[in-house]
């Protein structure tokens, strides 16, 4: 860490405690600054000094999860990455929690081009809730990411099943399909699954007019 880091972390230091580690803005700065330094130990001896006094490991486990999504929205995807492995390895009672911890996970990763990692994680998102889509759509990304463009087809597939009311699987397969039109000859019902995931997706917009 350079003389400037080492500035800027003393002041978020400073303020977080002074703060009676309440300051969320210094504690999300502080990680991503920590995250970006490859210093995972420093964002662990903070949280663990946060939750010193908590006994419930799976209440330990939601607010890991919600740190994840914060740092999620901001795009900082390295740092939510360690907030997510934490909440799963600390096991959230929640099975939305455990669903979205995997998912969210899978989908950061993704982000950061680490197809090969976020493939079982998203594999066991799908295992825990089979019948959402979040999931299967992220699959189909980490897939497509690794070239198994096959693999990649069911999981948009399955995703459109799930949920036809969110198109973006859809999109993603109809891309796929044309940046690689060798699938229509390598998957011989391609033409039908992209006519059947079509059919569901207008025929959600056309029945519930708040679906765009």
């Amino acid at each position: 860490m350079n003389k400037n880091m080492k500035a800027r972390e003393l002041f978020l230091l400073r303020q977080f405690e002074e703060s009676n580690r309440t300051d969320s803005e210094a504690f999300y700065e502080l990680c991503s600054l920590y995250s970006s330094e490859h210093m995972d130990d420093r964002i662990d001896t903070l949280l663990n000094e946060m939750f010193e006094n908590e006994e419930n490991n799976h209440r330990r486990a939601d607010v890991l999860f919600s740190f994840g999504c914060d740092m999620e929205k901001r795009g900082d995807y390295a740092t939510a990455v360690h907030f997510y492995r934490a909440s799963r390895t600390a096991e959230s009672e929640n099975p939305y929690i455990r669903y979205f911890v995997n998912n969210n996970l899978g989908f950061s990763l993704n982000h950061l081009g680490r197809f090969e990692e976020a493939v079982p994680v998203l594999e066991e998102a799908v295992n825990i809730s089979p019948h959402q889509s979040n999931a299967f759509k992220n699959l189909g990304v980490a897939f497509q990411g690794l070239g198994k463009y096959e693999r990649a087809v069911e999981c948009f597939h399955a995703a459109t099943k799930a949920n036809a009311a969110d198109g973006r699987s859809l999109g993603l397969l109809e891309e796929l399909v044309k940046e690689h039109p060798e699938l229509y000859k390598t998957i011989p019902t391609l033409e039908s699954i992209l006519d059947g995931c079509r059919s569901a997706v207008a025929y959600v917009r056309e029945h519930r007019p708040d679906v765009q």
